[in-house]
């Protein structure tokens, strides 16, 4: 349920029941990183690749993170190694507890090497486990 378009009675009712999801798109100042959990958020998602992900796990240790994989110097100007070795790092240094989805730290833009997508997807089959 997205309660962003709710208010005042429904938003009250419901907002404890869902997750509440935080997306960005953008970058984070590192001494903003903290912050964010003053806004008691379930979920980041979208946060900047230019930050090392090991700070914002350890900035928000119960938060649910996607990323960090970065989108243009991965998947655009890196090779598959390249890829592979991020989404490596992310997954090691970001899942605890399962609170980690493994992503880009941004869209896949339409530039993206379709061997570093391929890459992603195979390395992902690799290190994840159901």
């Amino acid at each position: 349920m997205n309660l962003s378009f709710y208010t005042g009675d429904i938003f009250k009712k419901y907002k404890n029941q869902v997750l509440c999801s935080l997306h960005t798109d953008g970058d984070i100042i590192p001494a903003g990183i903290g912050m964010l959990d003053h806004l008691h958020i379930d979920e980041l998602m979208g946060f900047s690749p230019n930050i090392d992900i090991k700070e914002f796990r350890k900035a928000l240790p119960k938060v649910i993170l996607g990323g960090n994989i970065h989108p243009i110097k991965a998947m655009i100007e890196g090779t598959p190694q390249d890829v592979k070795s991020a989404a490596r790092y992310c997954f090691e240094n970001a899942n605890q507890n399962q609170r980690f989805v493994l992503c880009t730290g941004g869209a896949i833009s339409a530039g993206a090497k379709p061997e570093n997508v391929d890459a992603f997807i195979e390395c992902t089959h690799e290190i994840v486990k159901y």
